[in-house]
């Protein structure tokens, strides 16, 4: 299984809720996705670049196969979580894993409105884990799971 992607980034779905005094508020939910190669290859690679306007949002991503490769990638989840598990070898090629924490600010417009939210995360996690074989960082990666505000 391929994938290759300027950036591999999670969504979340907002709901608004009107409170008991007329005022408005905003909710986050977290999108959770997996990936499961069963017992063939996952190979994962981009050009580095983040790519478009897409806004990343907390969630998790799970990854799993019986190798798995990352070459140039780069994901974005902040305050989310990363797992990846390979049965074989892990290897980690010149890619940034970020799952960092701090102030997100998420504005959204519904109707003539615009909410402009701000969330506090925690730093978030990255697993990386194999069963029989190794699992490989190169010193051209970046693994961060820091939280500043």
């Amino acid at each position: 299984m391929t994938f290759s992607a300027s950036r591999f980034v999670s969504d979340a779905t907002t709901t608004l809720t009107t409170n008991a005094d007329g005022s408005s508020s905003l909710s986050l939910t977290p999108s959770n996705y997996t990936v499961d190669a069963a017992a063939g290859a996952v190979r994962m690679s981009g050009n580095g670049t983040k790519g478009g306007r897409y806004r990343a949002l907390p969630g998790s991503l799970s990854v799993k196969g019986n190798s798995i490769a990352l070459d140039n990638a780069l994901f974005e989840l902040p305050g989310g979580t990363l797992n990846l598990a390979a049965m074989g070898d892990l290897s980690v090629h010149n890619s940034q894993l970020l799952a960092k924490g701090g102030l997100l600010n998420f504005p959204v417009t519904i109707g003539t409105s615009t909410y402009n939210n701000t969330f506090t995360l925690d730093g978030g996690q990255i697993n990386l884990s194999s069963t029989n074989g190794t699992v490989a960082i190169d010193q051209n990666s970046i693994l961060d799971t820091s939280a500043s505000l």
